[in-house]
């Protein structure tokens, strides 16, 4: 940023200079200047015709030039003449600053690149607080930045399998899905048999409106629950696809499973207890 600042100070100096040396005083030729080479050459002319002309005529003609130098021009108008053409320019190198100035901040979103390059090197601190969420948990602000400081880093890294994992969570928590559908993509492509990477992916797709993503959400679920059939994340989110096919039974089986291997004291069993009455009730509605 400082060598950038240091080649617009550079090229603003050089305009500028460029008004103002063609008018220097080493080539300044002022209207007396002219006016006395003018009368000196006259001069020399009478000089060497000198035979042709008597002294009484000769004298009255160089009396003449002296008067026509002197009326043309005073000796001091040829200073201001020259202090006016070297002063001129001076309002147009200000709006000549002004403008390059003005059309550099309004086009080159500087406030917003030094805004970004700010959340980057706040990446690592937030990053650590993610992983500690109870200590010091991170806002929704907070959550914003750490995203893009995680995609900046994908870009110069973009074989790192955690970031991408990372990046996907916080899609999720942010109710981004084109952003969560891209990073747990990523991941699973580089590591389609890690278990946390298939189950965040599999979430992602049931949310999608594309019937074609929710069925490869579905193949997904069922490699997981032939791995470990008691993964209570696991049959949650099968029970969530079948309830939003109206597959009340197969939802009602799936949560009852999963009430069985929740612990007695976890939150989640009135959640799923709920869910249950409501899928009751949908197939109650459907016989009648």
């Amino acid at each position: 940023m400082t060598a950038m600042w240091i080649v617009i100070a550079l090229l603003l100096a050089v305009s500028v200079g460029l008004l103002f040396v063609p008018w220097s005083d080493k080539r300044n030729i002022s209207r007396d200047s002219l006016n006395q080479f003018i009368y000196r050459q006259r001069l020399n002319e009478l000089e060497s015709n000198s035979d042709s002309v008597d002294l009484q005529q000769r004298e009255a003609l160089v009396a003449d030039l002296q008067k026509n130098l002197l009326d043309d021009i005073p000796p001091s108008a040829a200073v201001r003449a020259r202090r006016a053409g070297q002063w001129v320019y001076l309002p147009g190198a200000v709006a000549l600053v002004a403008l390059t100035l003005g059309t550099f901040f309004s086009t080159s979103s500087l406030m917003q690149v030094s805004e970004w390059q700010q959340i980057t090197r706040q990446t690592p601190a937030l990053l650590q607080r993610a992983m500690n969420p109870g200590r010091d948990p991170l806002t929704v602000n907070d959550l914003s930045h750490l995203a893009l400081g995680l995609r900046t880093r994908l870009q110069a890294n973009p074989d790192n399998l955690d970031s991408w994992v990372v990046l996907g969570r916080i899609g999720v928590v942010l109710d981004n899905y084109p952003l969560a559908s891209q990073a747990f993509e990523r991941a699973w492509r580089m590591a389609p048999q890690r278990r946390d990477v298939k189950t965040g992916y599999a979430e992602i797709l049931l949310r999608s409106p594309d019937e074609s993503d929710r069925r490869v959400a579905d193949v997904l679920l069922k490699e997981l629950i032939q791995q470990e059939p008691g993964d209570p994340q696991v049959l949650g989110l099968i029970a969530f696809s079948a309830y939003g096919r109206e597959q009340y039974p197969q939802a009602i089986s799936a949560w009852q499973k999963m009430l069985q291997v929740l612990p007695p004291a976890d939150s989640r069993r009135s959640v799923v207890e709920r869910s249950i009455a409501s899928a009751e009730q949908k197939l109650k509605t459907e016989s009648k």
